[in-house]
């Protein structure tokens, strides 16, 4: 494979792994004020403020879960309980995996199964059910069997996220949390609001109804579409024909409060969204209309497109082409979104116009353009790439296109004062001055960290600098010692050679040793775990910062193909587990570099294990 294949595949690849390994810790709050924080050492979660980033809780758990009534499940030396927001356990770590609390309630799993706990920690269902989903008060939504997680390992949570509309959904029972009496059985469930209804139909049944959490129907089944409650409106419809209740195939839609009382009456429309007091749907035509509260039509037409505005304010839409403004009682005005300000930066600003932006300084523009709607950052680094008319351009740091008009079919971020750049099929280099140090004359082209770019002539691959002179491959410096660094301060991978083979071990920042080096590879912690294979085991098992291996993980074949999303590991030998290993060593000898190439991650699903 060639330097320029090898280097492609090399950064998507590391791309994936991260995406996968900065978040194993912590689940990610989306309402409360503090947010998960994790690093360090052994990679441990703490809480700090959302806006602030002060810190609230210490990094002390191996995993974080959200704040719920207070109180955030945590893992402690395998095992989970809660503590408050003082940082203090309240609930002794006992359980497999905890879910939030709503109305003093949560689902615990202990082994394969699952029960509902109280805020004291002790069982109000027992741990016997695959799922047992705390309803309203009184009730549970129990599922029978064992619990298996729809997520990938290390990333386990007792969510409702699945509990769509889908015939896939399997068989609830409604059962009384305090006698243990199932109050309905064979129930297919759709979220509405856990604390007070849910959307509910029997086995057989094609007809959504909301029930309450005694059994009783608030609203009787009648909806072949529902949604789950969003700002205080939840939408319904009805379909003629077996569709399945999708609301593409809606003859009439409406929706219903939070209470479960009609807030907007049946209309002959496919409503697909409601925010900020109005709803949105579609014809035929893919065309967007608007309702508010009242059902009645908006602005007295459809629309291109649509920006939602918040509460009170003029909502922006496209027609024909133009941008305009658009009050809640259909007058048209002037556009709320021009003149804002996306980015300043020392006199010169970038200022929403027209679903697009323009660029002005010292109050004038300096074009007579409106850029696409592309994002110009928050940062001062000029240039900066705009786009128009499906072409690509750069803005200097006076405001002016260096390119005039835009013409690039394709750009590359400007570095060391050079980026790279593609028209009429053919890469070039190009200055911070709008000049070409390099004419537009290769097949592919890709730049490195180092300031060289890998490039594909006529007839071969190699490597030139920013004025197109031949260089030799970079070393990539930058990238081997990423290959040995762990993120989030957590240190770094450390070898050494015992009876002619190099084994791996682990170091924190200051470079203090605390993990010898004696494991064939070695991983960087994850919530306080650290993945060694065993070749008396043929596995990859997790061990804790006491090197003692923890009971209750799954042991794996191929520690690599389970941290990648997409794509595997490139196989390295006929034994999976040996493959695994050799892979990994191979990716520790390229940051130390005694490997040219860095070990392939591939799309190839047959790769994988």
């Amino acid at each position: 494979m060639s330097s320029f294949a090898v280097r492609s595949i090399l950064a998507s690849s590391m791309l994936m792994v991260v995406l996968w390994t900065n978040t194993v810790g912590a689940q990610t709050s989306r309402n409360d004020a503090w947010i998960a924080d994790c690093g360090g050492t052994y990679n441990l979660c703490g809480f700090v403020e959302r806006g602030s980033r002060e810190r609230r809780i210490p990094r002390e758990f191996e995993r974080v879960m959200n704040f719920s009534e207070d109180l955030a499940g945590v893992r402690i030396e395998g095992k989970y309980g809660y503590i408050d927001r003082t940082g203090n356990v309240v609930i002794s770590p006992q359980f497999d995996l905890v879910g939030e609390f709503r109305n003093g309630h949560a689902e615990a799993l202990i082994g394969e199964h699952v029960g509902v706990i109280d805020s004291d920690g002790k069982w109000l269902l027992r741990p016997e059910h695959g799922r047992a989903i705390p309803f309203g008060k009184t009730a549970a939504l129990v599922l029978s069997g064992k619990w298996k997680s729809p997520y990938a390992m290390g990333y386990e949570r007792l969510t409702t996220d699945y509990l769509r509309q889908d015939n896939g959904v399997p068989l609830f029972a409604l059962v009384d949390l305090f006698s243990g009496k199932t109050l309905k059985a064979g129930l297919r469930i759709n979220a509405f609001d856990f604390n007070t209804f849910v959307w509910a139909r029997s086995e057989g049944d094609k007809v959504f109804g909301l029930l309450a959490p005694d059994g009783s129907w608030k609203l009787k089944p009648k909806y072949t579409g529902v949604n789950q409650l969003w700002e205080g409106r939840a939408i319904v419809c009805v379909s003629e024909g077996d569709d399945n209740g999708r609301r593409d195939q809606a003859v009439q839609c409406g929706s219903v409060d939070e209470n479960g009382n009609s807030a907007l009456p049946m209309v002959p429309r496919k409503i697909v969204g409601y925010r900020n007091g109005v709803y949105r749907f579609f014809d035929e035509t893919r065309k967007i209309g608007l309702l508010n509260e009242d059902g009645q039509l908006i602005g007295g037409g459809l629309f291109d497109e649509v920006n939602f505005a918040e509460p009170g304010t003029v909502l922006e839409v496209r027609e024909n082409g133009e941008w305009i403004g658009l009050t809640r009682n259909g007058e048209i005005v002037e556009n709320p979104g021009n003149a804002k300000v996306l980015l300043s930066c020392s006199g010169v600003q970038f200022l929403a116009r027209d679903g697009g932006f323009e660029i002005v300084k010292d109050g004038q523009p300096t074009s007579s353009y409106i850029f696409e709607n592309t994002y110009p950052g928050r940062d001062c680094d000029f240039p900066k790439a705009v786009k128009l008319k499906e072409k690509w351009g750069f803005v200097g740091a006076d405001g002016k296109l260096l390119f005039d008009p835009p013409y690039f079919d394709n750009t590359y971020q400007f570095i060391q004062g050079h980026a790279g750049v593609l028209a009429h099929g053919k890469w070039g280099i190009a200055n911070t001055n709008g000049r070409f140090t390099v004419d537009l004359q290769y097949k592919e082209l890709r730049p490195d960290d180092e300031g060289l770019y890998a490039v594909k002539g006529d007839a071969e691959d190699f490597w030139i600098n920013s004025r197109g002179d031949r260089r030799t491959e970079p070393n990539r410096s930058d990238e081997r010692r990423a290959a040995l660094t762990c993120k989030n301060d957590g240190g770094t991978l450390i070898s050494r050679e015992v009876d002619g083979q190099k084994l791996w071990g682990l170091a924190n920042i200051d470079g203090r040793v605390i993990m010898a080096p004696k494991y064939r590879a070695i991983s960087c912690f994850e919530g306080g775990l650290v993945w060694v294979p065993f070749d008396d085991r043929k596995q990859w098992c997790p061990i804790d910062r006491h090197e003692k291996v923890r009971e209750g993980v799954t042991c794996v074949t191929n520690f690599m193909a389970t941290r990648i999303s997409d794509a595997g590991p490139e196989k390295m030998a006929e034994d999976p587990y040996e493959s695994g290993v050799l892979w990994m060593r191979a990716n520790l000898d390229y940051g130390m570099g005694v490997r040219e190439d860095a070990p392939r991650i591939v799309g190839d699903f047959s790769t994988r294990f």
